[in-house]
């Protein structure tokens, strides 16, 4: 980052030196400037893309709850909240009307499970449940839970991305990174306990 912005601190000096020291028509002046416009906004691209990237690192590689035959469920990778869990389909897909009939049995059943063990096991009361089917990253369902802390930011939709952005700038320490893997140890420990055959569509006792 110093980098960058010493390389745009030199270029700004570099081309006012360019026009002092030429003498230069009002047309090339203007052409000129707009050219350091147009520089300067792809530079400001980069660096915000840049800070994007080294915040969005990959904290829970290999955190897994549970893989069943059309879903895998994780914590999410890069947010520090104990039980922020995402559903994410194995197949390729956008929405929930592009389910097959056992996809869309599997996955009603497989919230159900998941939100259950989140109130029994981690003791939380509320989670807000969100699927945007503009996602780059395919289906995934979030169920992000409401924790006694982020009363502060409120309760509506709105609340949910300074919420993040906070855990993401303080939650990475080494006790919190150890409570969020010790609640998926937790959840997987009382998924084992569960009969998993009641997630599919084709259970005998139907």
């Amino acid at each position: 980052m110093d980098k960058i912005s010493c390389f745009i601190t030199l270029s700004i000096e570099k081309f006012a030196k360019f026009i002092k020291l030429r003498q230069t028509s009002q047309r090339e002046l203007c052409i000129s400037l707009n050219n350091l416009t147009y520089l300067c906004k792809i530079l400001d691209r980069l660096i915000s893309s840049l800070v994007h990237y080294r915040r969005m690192s990959i904290l829970f590689p290999d955190q897994f709850l549970l893989k069943t035959k059309h879903f895998e469920v994780n914590q999410d990778r890069e947010v520090p909240i104990v039980g922020f869990f995402i559903i994410a389909s194995k197949r390729k897909l956008s929405a929930i009307d592009e389910f097959t009939d056992d996809e869309v049995v599997e996955f009603s059943r497989l919230v159900h499970l998941i939100r259950r063990g989140m109130s029994e096991k981690l003791n939380i009361r509320e989670v807000y449940l969100f699927q945007n089917e503009d996602s780059a990253h395919g289906f995934h369902l979030w169920m992000f839970p409401r924790h006694d802390w982020m009363e502060y930011y409120g309760r509506k939709i709105q609340s949910v991305r300074p919420i993040m952005e906070f855990a993401e700038a303080h939650h990475t320490t080494p006790k919190i990174i150890e409570e969020i893997k010790s609640a998926v140890k937790s959840m997987k420990e009382w998924l084992s306990r569960q009969d998993l055959s009641t997630l599919s569509s084709s259970n005998p006792h139907e």
